[in-house]
């Protein structure tokens, strides 16, 4: 805070409107007490009312609201704390009168919590890209873990983990050379892939032609497969038996997951996830926010339970006031 700028601001505040003055600014028979005493207690707003066609961030933040209750307490220490109970937003300073009572001016500070992010060691802030890796995990649904981590392995686990749970017709490699296969490994998943090609190229006429289907292989790729009819080995996703069938038949060590994996994206299993997924070790932040305000009010009336204002609106640099609120407030405790 530039204690020259605000004492400027003050002087011109006071030139501007020592004359048009319309409470008791000193004491008098009437009020005994002067503002300075006059002030001090709790205050509740009853009427908030934007009279400025322009805005500043924290005077908007602080004034806006759908739910605008303002709560003002005025200590004898010149303290002061400004509430928008509506936002449960709370400034905190300190407050003084001009020359003539005429300007009050409010300097308080507002320390807000944000949160919460998803931040790296460096504070990069990776809550957006996590919503979108991770959005899913919080809905119901079925996954596959590399046994023992969190690294997701569904999207290659599911055409085997349905394998089990269908009757299908199982392929062998029986000669021929295929990528790492060797004969007697079953190649069921990547022959019905050739399938669907076969079929929209009317190379066979159905999928259940495996004769045809086995001699397209052959006449096409030089790759000799059998075929045998299996029947389903599981009966579904909370079979007891699907976890060791995955790993007999295929060799994947799986673990299965079967509902909604997180509740929210900062718990600890979804930075687990990325952790072992993305890459990138997350911790969940709560930084504050911390907000200077200088307000400056041309005081109307202070009574024993009444008080009014015009507030000023701050220009950053420049010695201009222009009206932003007309505020009234009612004293609710001493």
């Amino acid at each position: 805070m530039n204690p020259m700028r605000n004492t400027i601001l003050l002087l011109a505040a006071t030139a501007a409107f020592a004359s048009c003055t319309k409470y008791e600014q000193n004491g008098s028979l009437i009020h005994f007490r002067s503002p300075e005493k006059r002030i001090q207690g709790t205050w509740t707003s009853v009427r908030v009312q934007e009279v400025g066609d322009e805005s500043n961030a924290n005077v908007t933040e602080l004034m806006g609201s759908n739910n605008l209750r303002l709560e003002m307490t005025f200590r004898d220490d010149a303290t002061v704390t400004i509430a928008n109970l509506g936002e449960e937003l709370v400034y905190e300073g300190d407050y003084l009168f001009n020359e003539d009572h005429s300007v009050l001016q409010l300097n308080v500070v507002s320390n807000k919590t944000l949160g919460p992010f998803l931040w790296d060691a460096d504070s990069t802030d990776y809550t957006d890209d996590v919503a979108e890796w991770a959005g899913h995990l919080l809905e119901a649904d079925t996954f596959f873990f590399s046994a023992g981590t969190y690294e997701d392995i569904t999207a290659a686990t599911w055409p085997y983990a349905i394998q089990l749970m269908s009757a299908y017709t199982q392929w062998t490699l029986t000669g021929g050379t295929w990528g790492g296969y060797e004969v007697g490994d079953d190649v069921t998943v990547n022959v019905v892939n050739f399938i669907e090609d076969f079929v929209n190229d009317g190379i066979v006429e159905s999928a259940d032609d495996t004769d045809a289907i086995s001699q397209a292989m052959l006449d096409i790729y030089g790759i000799s497969v059998a075929f045998e009819q299996v029947e389903a080995q599981v009966t579904g996703w909370n079979d007891p038996n699907l976890e060791a069938l995955l790993l007999s038949e295929f060799g994947i060590a799986a673990d299965l997951f079967t509902g909604v994996f997180a509740s929210e994206l900062t718990d600890a299993a979804v930075l687990d996830w990325v952790a072992a997924n993305e890459g990138i070790a997350l911790t969940v932040a709560y930084p504050e926010e911390t907000k200077l305000l200088n307000v400056y009010w041309k005081i109307l009336e202070l009574e024993l339970d009444d008080m009014q204002a015009y507030q000023f609106r701050e220009y950053d640099g420049e010695d201009l006031y222009d009206y932003s609120y007309l505020l009234r407030f009612e004293q609710t405790a001493d």
